[in-house]
Order: structure tokens, then sequence, then C-alpha cells
């Protein structure tokens, strides 16, 4: 588990979970994103739920280890943070390290199986295999075991074997990044709308004049708004049938006892906003948030 201090610290280096987001493969950020936190420091507002999640994987990391240790009779070592011998700016914080074997070890917690592929396996998602390489290219490892306990119980390992091409080519283009991008301060391409939201926050008044690839563009957007809608009713109508099909049935499956559909009764408690703004102003000013946000519209052709 990372420091406060090691936290802090990540804003002057890259480290194993920017590696994907580097190099333009991570699910999670764009390079521009991580370009917009290293440079000027914005790192993303993760929701309550994220945190949540990354809380609960925090507590459980050091049940993983201990587990997955003696499972492979492994002796671990938990090494301070290490530092590319080239390319300083590049670092590895490990979750572990097994010495005899010369194998860096991450756990991972995982709510969903989906991106997983065979145990024993480096079928793992794209942002954990490009992690695991930046770490096996920093240390000089053989390989690296990833331990990931899914829903709670269920415990698997997975393996990833030194692959020097891939390292080799993840280095360079994480040092191409670096050079190109943060130490110049020239952002990337924005790539995501994420992206152009962050870039072009400010607004004036002004009106530009779109050329003929950009009415191309409005157009093909138009059309396939209306191919959406389209879905949409469609959906709408399967899923009347689905209701009508199973009334107060709470489960749909198939004969062969695959669970197809659920519609069950859900609970949700939520504030009233508009009678605590009545009944009680006061609080209710007290506690607003207001926030700003440039919203596009794409008017019909």
């Amino acid at each position: 588990m990372l420091t406060d201090e090691q936290r802090k610290n990540r804003r002057k280096f890259l480290g194993g979970s920017d590696a994907a987001a580097a190099v333009g493969l991570s699910k999670w950020r764009s390079k521009y994103q991580l370009w917009d936190d290293k440079y000027n420091g914005n790192r993303p507002q993760l929701s309550d739920s994220i945190i949540e999640i990354m809380n609960w994987g925090s507590i459980h990391e050091k049940s993983i280890m201990d587990h997955g240790a003696r499972l492979n009779g492994f002796e671990l070592t938990f090494p301070d943070t290490i530092y590319h011998e080239k390319y300083p700016f590049l670092s590895a914080n490990l979750d572990g390290f097994d010495e005899r074997s010369n194998f860096v070890i991450e756990g991972k917690t995982a709510s969903r199986y989906h991106g997983w592929g065979e145990p024993g396996t480096d079928q793992i998602p794209t942002d954990y295999l490009m992690q695991v390489a930046h770490y096996c290219a920093i240390k000089k490892a053989a390989g690296a075991h990833i331990w990931v306990l899914f829903q709670g119980s269920d415990f698997k390992q997975y393996i990833y074997i030194k692959n020097k091409d891939l390292e080799d080519r993840l280095i360079a283009a994480e040092v191409d990044f670096w050079e190109k991008h943060v130490m110049t301060g020239i952002a990337p391409p924005i790539s995501t709308p994420e992206d152009g939201k962050l870039m072009y926050n400010l607004t004036d008044d002004s009106i530009i004049i779109a050329d003929s690839e950009t009415e191309l563009i409005h157009r093909e957007i138009n059309e396939i708004d209306d191919n959406m809608r389209e879905l949409k009713n469609r959906r709408e109508k399967f899923s009347v049938h689905l209701m009508d099909k199973m009334r107060a049935s709470e489960c749909l499956r198939s004969e062969s006892g695959k669970t197809l559909v659920t519609w069950k009764n859900q609970t949700r408690k939520s504030i009233d906003t508009t009678r605590v703004k009545k009944e009680n102003p006061e609080i209710f000013e007290q506690y607003s948030k207001q926030t700003t946000s440039r919203v596009m519209r794409i008017k019909g052709v």
C-alpha cells in the first residue's frame, strides 16, 4: 500500500498504474488526463463508490499477499520505491517481491470476472498487464504473479512471464510521453469527450463557421442519434414483452437453467430536495454545491 508521501510524489514520476495511460491503452485514463495530472497537478475527482472500492482493496491487500505467499511457498519482501536505472522519472511501487524466483507480486481485488481470462495465464486486463510489465522492466524481474480476490472470496492466480520486447517498447513509449509532453508542457491531443471538457473549459461568445468536413461529421452524428433512438424504441418494445411474460415472477431462466432476466423490487432512499428547499431554505443553501460545466447540444439537420 502506498504511503501519503508516496502519493504526493507521484506527480514527479510515471509509475506502474500510469503505464497504460502513457501509451494510450488505459480503460480509465487518457494520455491527456495523465498529462493534466503530471504537469498541472489536476488529479481526477473520484466518486464515493470508487473511493470505497479502493479502500476495501487496501484492506484486503495484506490477506491476499499472505494467502498467495502460503500457496506458493514464497518469502515476500516489500521494497521501497525503485527507479529505472536510465530514466529516473520511471518508478515502481511493488506490492511485494519474491527474491528466490525473482518475481514481482501484485495483489488485486475484483468484483467482476470480465476482462480476466484463464487462471495461470497472463490473460489479465490491459491496465494491469502494462503495470506488471513496467515493474518487471524496472526491477529486471523474471516475471510477475498477479493474485486476485474476486467478489471477496474467490482467489485466483495469474502469471506474466518476462516479455523483453513488450517491456522495451513500453519503456520507450513512456519515455516519449514524458519527454515530449510532461517536460515541455505541451499537451497530447485529446481523445475522449472528457478530455475536451478539461482542455476547453472556458468559453466566450464567439461563433465559428463549420467547414465541409465538420458539417459532414455533424450529419453523421445526427444519423447515429436517429439509429440510437430506433434501437431504444425496439428495446423498449421487447422489454414490454418480457414484462408481460414474467408478470409477478422475479426470474426468467432458459431451459438449461441459465438466468436470463431478473425483475425484482428495489428500495432506494433519496432526499426530497424540493421539500428541503421549501421548509428549510437555510439548510438547503448550506449544503448546496454549485458546479459549472460546458454542455454540448448537437442540433438536428
